[in-house]
């Protein structure tokens, strides 16, 4: 259920990416979310993460088109890449969805401890397109930078029972949609940053082709 290969992009290609994010600093949106006990919520995305419209109600999402445009300009090499790899798994052609959200990055960047305390799964597509697959949707996460206590997805195994994937930079890690799954607990230090890019991708029964998204 759980896939990954290292080494999906390079070193200079990561480190490229990394500074592209933080340049784009001024586009990045912030949640607070309710704190835990002994932990904080706020972390940032960079693009339109569709699952987190979906939290505040927002349908149809309200995507934000100067970001995207920003994002197809400097990230389009990315983007390229993975669908070109995506094509390659499937067989199938692979483009980015016409209408909703491109890639983006999942940015926490407030020292301390973070713990999200709700599994969710990624299967919300059929919201949007009825003529999606579940059966042939998948999440995948690409890690940016990692703070130097690690990072890592929490999931739910066929026994309920909770595994951890630690991640590798510039690694491929896939799922399948249906996995339970969360953000593993973290912890950063001062100047330190957990970026991920982040996207989602199925299967359009009727055109044949798969569609990428946040």
């Amino acid at each position: 259920m759980l896939h990954t290969e290292q080494n999906f992009i390079t070193e200079q290609e990561r480190v490229t990416v990394k500074q592209t994010v933080l340049e784009l600093k001024d586009l990045w949106t912030t949640y607070d979310l309710r704190p835990t006990i002994n932990a904080i919520q706020k972390f940032s995305t960079l693009g339109n993460a569709l699952y987190l419209m979906e939290a505040d109600n927002q349908f149809p999402p309200c995507i934000n088109s100067a970001t995207r445009s920003v994002l197809i300009d400097r990230f389009n090499w990315l983007y390229q890449k993975i669908c070109m790899k995506v094509a390659d798994q499937t067989g199938k052609n692979t483009q980015l969805h016409p209408s909703l959200t491109v890639p983006g990055f999942h940015i926490a960047h407030v020292p301390g401890a973070y713990q999200v305390p709700r599994y969710h799964n990624d299967m919300s597509i059929l919201t949007y397109d009825r003529e999606g697959s579940l059966e042939h949707s998948y999440s995948i996460l690409i890690p940016i930078e990692i703070p130097s206590n690690g990072a890592c997805l929490e999931y739910l195994d066929e026994h309920n029972q909770k595994q951890v994937l630690p991640y590798q930079l510039g690694a491929w890690h896939q799922w399948k949609a249906t996995l339970h799954h969360r953000v593993g607990h973290l912890l950063l230090l001062e100047n330190e940053y957990r970026i991920t890019l982040q996207c989602h991708y199925y299967l359009n029964v009727r055109a044949d082709t798969n569609y990428i998204f946040f």
